[in-house]
């Protein structure tokens, strides 16, 4: 991915991913599962307050797929493709965010 990413333009090396935390749901407004299974985990830590947490690509405006393909089980071309993939979707992120 950090290639792919690369070759996009995108500098991967400094992110680190951690797990959710329960806080993360005071702490944030909403939080974006990239699938369902995802999804189903964060539920329960969420509890019943704090931010809503939604399915990421129905939210910012793409309705097929509705899942994030994970390109680890793919072949190399679908590393470029969720790179493609997460640009459209943070570009419809950002106009949902304005036109609030």
């Amino acid at each position: 991915m950090l290639e792919a990413a690369a070759e996009a333009g995108y500098d991967l090396s400094q992110h680190r991913a951690r797990q959710v935390r329960a806080g993360d749901f005071l702490a944030y407004d909403w939080v974006l599962a990239m699938d369902a299974d995802n999804l189903d985990a964060l539920l329960p830590l969420r509890g019943s307050q704090g931010a809503p947490v939604e399915l990421f690509l129905p939210w910012a405006g793409i309705s097929e797929p509705v899942e994030f393909p994970d390109p680890y089980f793919g072949d190399e071309e679908g590393f470029s493709e969720a790179v493609a993939l997460a640009e459209r979707a943070v570009d419809g992120l950002i106009a949902r965010l304005q036109s609030r």
